[in-house]
């Protein structure tokens, strides 16, 4: 079922759409894609945005990918990665709490990474559509980080900071085309990729979204009902544990 689509190219979860939650395509990712880990582990930071892990899937990619974003509107001023690194480092080591200084110098290593392996692109920013699509009774958010044209076409792309498995980044390109694609919006599937900032792959989707829809229908029914049972309890704060930007660099609202 695809969720009804409103004028304003977002989703109305309507009682004619049947969605009960309303999650990142990361989630669904990473559920499906868990190996050994236990339906709370994964659930837990996506449904305690606020504590713990969730918290910090909040504060660490936003920045970075608002710079990056502006960087290219401002047709690749290099100042705009200078000043925002300086600033960061500024604020590094004025600040007392380890917590904050550790995301401050997770930004910096992500950053610097991106400019080494990414920034001669040239990518025209494109407005940035918020798209997402329903599987089963969950409408998953799954726009772009960046939304640009590149040679004449249009290209979606999703940053990847931290490591992730091939399977995982075939399922989040997979669901983001698909979603472009019920919001009318025409994507070639080379179009949906992927920048490994660690290893300056660029990736698409090895599978189209019929080949991954059984599995996925079934990883979605099993989200439903996990999120119930899933309690606060264990979310151990990961900020000012002094993790590197491997550690948090994959946390995101939108996957």
């Amino acid at each position: 079922m695809t969720p009804e689509v409103s004028r304003s190219g977002g989703n109305k979860m309507t009682e004619k759409s049947g969605a009960i939650l309303q999650l990142p395509v990361s989630c669904l990712a990473e559920y499906a894609t868990r190996g050994g880990r236990s339906p709370e582990s994964v659930l837990r930071p996506y449904k305690f945005r606020g504590a713990g892990e969730g918290i910090a899937r909040i504060l660490f990619r936003p920045p970075v990918v608002a710079i990056i974003r502006r960087y290219f509107k401002l047709n690749r001023d290099a100042k705009v990665f200078e000043n925002a690194l300086a600033d960061w480092h500024v604020r590094a080591d004025a600040t007392a709490k380890k917590g904050q200084r550790s995301k401050l110098q997770s930004n910096i290593s992500a950053l610097t990474l991106f400019r080494l392996q990414y920034a001669r692109r040239e990518f025209e920013i494109l407005p940035a559509h918020k798209i997402s699509y329903q599987i089963g009774q969950i409408v998953f958010t799954a726009s772009p980080d960046l939304w640009v044209r590149e040679n004449g076409q249009e290209h979606l792309i999703k940053i990847g900071f931290g490591k992730r498995s091939r399977s995982y980044i075939d399922i989040l390109l997979a669901v983001m085309r698909r979603a472009a694609l019920a919001h009318r919006h025409r994507i070639r599937p080379r179009n949906a990729v992927y920048l490994s900032v660690l290893t300056g792959e660029e990736l698409v989707s090895r599978f189209a979204y019929r080949d991954l829809a059984l599995t996925l229908a079934a990883a979605a029914s099993e989200i439903v009902k996990a999120w119930p049972k899933v309690t606060q309890l264990g979310a151990v704060s990961r900020i000012g544990s002094g993790a590197g930007p491997t550690d948090v660099a994959h946390y995101s609202e939108n996957g």
